[in-house]
């Protein structure tokens, strides 16, 4: 667990350093909670490197344990790329669509979307809306109880795998990015911690990666987990 370890560390201070700096640096509050400012685009690079590192790693570990693990990592890095680049529009200048009154420039802005979506069938049909509801959690429920062994089996193991940990740390904090980006509590500093958790988000993807290389790498001997699939 060396690698969960060690990104948390990093986690931690990146946080600490960005509230400092925040905090006793006002002419660099700017960079640190803006669109396409420095954060932003170290958030970028690093998705970016997340899929470079991940392609040129196929070879490697292809036919091995981890090799879907690592394809989906690289996967997520270029998505996450694309999305901190707004799928290229502020670099192409073309216009991303706007639905439903959000433009969805970026992949959380689907989160957006839905949201908006669903807010606005409670107040035009709050039946429609119960029962949608309803519908959802009956479906998950069935899913649950019907591969509920299987997803049992991957938990209990998943929990030693590393790059497995490092994904749900980066989901985790995508999540809370999402939500301040809701816009639920509109304070300029948390503006800069959604920035932050986005780029260490990235962190952990690039964690993950050098976790699931590894093997290819270390051929000195050494001992490693190895991934579960459902």
């Amino acid at each position: 667990m060396k690698y969960v370890r060690v990104f948390l560390i990093v986690l931690v201070f990146d946080l600490l350093a960005g509230l400092v700096a925040y905090r006793l640096f006002p002419d660099l509050r700017d960079q640190l909670t803006s669109e396409n400012r420095f954060v932003e685009n170290v958030s970028a690079l690093i998705f970016l490197g997340v899929f470079i590192i991940g392609v040129v790693s196929w070879p490697r570990v292809k036919g091995k344990d981890g090799f879907g693990v690592l394809v989906f990592l690289a996967v997520l890095g270029l998505v996450g790329f694309l999305d901190e680049i707004s799928f290229g529009e502020r670099l192409f200048g073309f216009s991303m669509p706007v639905v439903h009154g959000v433009k969805i420039d970026a992949v959380h802005d689907l989160f957006t979307l839905g949201l908006s979506l669903a807010v606005d069938l409670t107040r035009t049909d709050r039946s429609l809306a119960v029962v949608v509801a309803a519908g959802a959690c009956v479906a998950a429920v069935t899913v649950i109880v019907g591969y509920r062994t299987r997803l049992r089996r991957f938990f209990s193991s998943a929990v030693h795998y590393p790059p497995y940990i490092l994904l749900a740390l980066s989901a985790a904090l995508i999540l809370v990015a999402l939500v301040i980006d809701l816009d639920l509590w509109p304070r300029r500093v948390l503006f800069m911690f959604e920035e932050l958790f986005e780029m260490n988000a990235g962190l952990a993807l690039v964690f993950a990666v050098g976790y699931v290389r590894r093997p290819a790498l270390k051929k000195r001997g050494g001992k490693g987990s190895s991934p579960v699939n459902l």
